[in-house]
């Protein structure tokens, strides 16, 4: 999974999908481009991290149910419990920025994640190449919790805003598209 949203530690994963469709370069997505993953609004997390407290029982009951080591306690997933598709982000980043599906189509090249194995690592491909999704199942039922972030689409807009604010649609700096250039190349 992968936790976007204000106040994040680290902001590649959507600049790299914004840094292209803002400037209307191609968009490398590894083929087919129809894999999922779980991109994850921070906020989310922290009120998931936040349902714990007052449920020290039912961490213990789980813990109980499910720890195979005594040394380890109970995990739960965080993150949204909506899986995007890597095209999905590339529409909704793009509708954030004020691009049709039909921009977006045109945008998106598609490449072998198995010939870009020797891509260099310089503006790489932010998510994994193959589905990579976590369910939150278990911290619903132990915690009574619900993502308040689902809607990918107003996830991205509102990332888009934070993107503008420090004027990243502008110039950014640490934008690389050697990664883009190679498999573009293939």
């Amino acid at each position: 999974q992968y936790i976007v949203g204000p106040y994040t530690n680290k902001r590649d994963y959507l600049d790299w999908f914004f840094d292209r469709l803002t400037r209307d370069l191609p968009v490398p997505l590894p083929a087919p481009g129809d894999q999922t993953t779980t991109v994850s609004d921070v906020r989310d997390v922290a009120s998931m991290v936040a349902s714990v407290v007052g449920k020290e029982d039912a961490v213990a009951e789980a813990e109980k149910a499910t720890t195979h080591r005594p040394d380890v306690g109970p995990v739960f997933n965080c993150a949204s419990d909506k899986a995007v598709s890597l095209k999905e982000i590339v529409y909704a980043c793009g509708a954030a920025c004020g691009k049709s599906r039909e921009d977006c189509d045109k945008l998106i090249k598609y490449y072998d994640p198995a010939a870009a194995k020797d891509a260099p690592s310089g503006g790489k491909f932010p998510f994994r190449a193959t589905n990579f999704n976590v369910g939150v199942e278990k911290a619903k039922a132990v915690f009574g919790w619900q993502s308040e972030f689902n809607d990918f689409d107003v996830v991205a807009l509102g990332y888009y805003e934070g993107y503008k604010a420090l004027g990243l649609d502008k110039e950014n700096p640490k934008m690389d598209t050697a990664f883009d250039e190679y498999v573009l190349n293939l």
